[in-house]
């Protein structure tokens, strides 16, 4: 390989790498304050309600999108743009934040609502989650794919250990 031929393979590692760490930082930090906002709720709701039926209740509308929809889920990725699917997922779960936020500003949120957006949060990373899982083969190359997919796993295993504590801490 000649000099400039090493420079040129060098600058393609690079331009993947810092594609593939723009798009995984953003994703994970999307993910990982999404996860902590749902769990705040669920404890807000537990914390308000002092029932396990509202807890359970509420757990089970942020789980249940997961449950139900994801065995379906990736035929509709592989027919959408998935540059598409990442954005509306985060504009979806950050305009039903922000909907949340104004309407507690007035006072107690209602239960219904509360809900809805654990529903809409999880609908979203039901969707986010295996969008950019199918992405990561395509920016990286081919001998890095297992390593970069268990750093992934990894980064999402330790945001479900770690998210429901902050969110408690964060509620509070």
């Amino acid at each position: 390989m000649t000099e400039n031929n090493k420079i040129s393979h060098l600058n393609g590692i690079d331009s993947w790498k810092r594609n593939f760490y723009i798009l995984f930082t953003g994703q994970q930090l999307s993910t990982f304050t999404s996860m902590i906002v749902q769990y705040s709720l669920i404890w807000y709701l537990t914390d308000k309600s002092k029932s396990p039926t509202i807890l359970a209740i509420s757990t089970i509308m942020a789980f249940l999108p997961g449950i139900f929809i994801s065995p379906f889920i990736g035929p509709l990725i592989d027919k959408i743009n998935k540059k598409i699917l990442l954005i509306a997922s985060d504009w979806i779960v950050a305009f039903s934040a922000i909907i949340l936020a104004l309407i507690g500003q007035g006072g107690n949120l209602p239960f219904w609502m509360i809900c809805l957006a654990l529903f809409i949060r999880s609908l979203a990373g039901t969707v986010q989650t295996p969008t950019t899982q199918s992405i990561i083969p395509t920016l990286v190359p081919e001998d890095f794919v297992p390593k970069v997919g268990g750093l992934n796993g990894a980064f999402n295993s330790a945001s479900m250990l770690v998210t429901p504590a902050i969110g408690a801490f964060f509620m509070e």
